[in-house]
């Protein structure tokens, strides 16, 4: 059986690997004034190199570089050409696992960082449970756990031990959203239910979903405008989803989540969800639409009367300069 990935390769690259694009690279590549004096301590160019590109990739992406791994091209010339080395003199096949060890230790005492340790598992599975709160995305997960790294000084381990533990982190939240979801349809009676349920149907006298109604109201103030935002009040005070409060009990990164999604989706797809999530999607969505629709009819009161008083100032304006308009 194939083990389990939490990241793509394109995500692996993007977070782990060094920039392709020419500027991204410019900064990458730079060797700075203090990195000098220690590539100074290596006799040949070859080793100069190799040192250079190890402090470089433990600067830049946390890690060092890995036993058989080539870099670009592009970056070998840039580094090479700061250091009075040429691309030709790195040879992944001629490095030795002993000089590895002593790049790896002379570059990380050079910039203040330490190896990865079994103390550090929790930091990083606390990380992976915050973002996995947020997102599903494995990209987001592991980019919180190098940034939870970085930020102590650790280097990053091998990606499949921050793939693993994301992937733990990734499970447990599936269990927290799980029980977020039953908190927020735990108590509705089976006429809200219903209600909610009718959203997701096809009105006739609409020719749509009284969903994408309510998410498609008209922004611009006009009397009828207003008009069509008050009936979208008036429907969900007929359907008793006005003074509904559903989800008081999630938290409010899992009900943002949920939120995000709840306008992402189709009425189509929102019906193959399964019973709990797609309910629970429809609450949020009720209490969101609502406190969108209450605020865009006082703004655009706001805006009708504001044109009413402006027209009303001109007007005047005009009677006093000429006395025949109030004939």
């Amino acid at each position: 059986m194939p083990e389990r990935s939490l990241l793509s390769p394109q995500a692996r690259r993007i977070l782990l690997d060094p920039p392709d694009e020419a500027l991204l690279l410019d900064g990458f590549a730079t060797v700075m004034p203090a990195d000098r004096p220690l590539l100074a301590t290596c006799r040949s160019p070859r080793t100069r190199l190799e040192l250079a590109l190890e402090i470089l990739y433990l600067r830049n992406l946390g890690r060092p570089l890995l036993s058989g791994e080539r870099p670009s091209d592009l970056l070998l010339a840039r580094v090479a050409a700061q250091v009075e080395a040429t691309p030709l003199d790195f040879d992944p096949s001629r490095s030795v696992s002993r000089t590895r060890r002593r790049h790896f230790s002379l570059a990380i005492a050079h910039l203040g960082l330490r190896p990865f340790e079994l103390a550090d598992v929790r930091l990083v599975i606390n990380a992976a449970r915050k973002a996995a709160d947020q997102s599903d995305r494995g990209d987001i997960i592991v980019g919180a756990q190098i940034k939870v790294l970085h930020a102590e000084g650790v280097v990053l381990p091998a990606s499949y031990i921050l793939e693993r533990l994301g992937l733990s982190a990734r499970g447990g939240g599936a269990a927290a959203r799980r029980q977020a979801l039953d908190m927020i349809v735990a108590g509705i009676e089976p006429c809200v239910r219903a209600q909610l349920e009718a959203l997701l149907r096809v009105d006739k006298d609409l020719g749509a979903t009284r969903l994408s109604w309510l998410r498609q109201w008209p922004q611009a103030p006009s009397i009828r405008n207003l008009s069509g935002l008050l009936d979208r009040l008036s429907h969900l005070r007929e359907a008793g989803l006005m003074e509904m409060e559903f989800s008081s009990n999630a938290t409010s990164a899992r009900r943002a989540v949920i939120a995000q999604e709840a306008f992402l989706m189709s009425a189509q797809h929102m019906s193959r969800l399964g019973d709990n999530r797609r309910l629970a999607t429809l609450c949020v969505f009720v209490e969101e639409i609502r406190g969108q629709l209450i605020d865009g009819a006082l703004h655009m009161m706001d805006k009708l009367l504001g044109n009413l008083a402006r027209r009303a100032e001109r007007k005047k304006a005009q009677r006093l300069i000429d006395p025949r308009l109030s004939l």
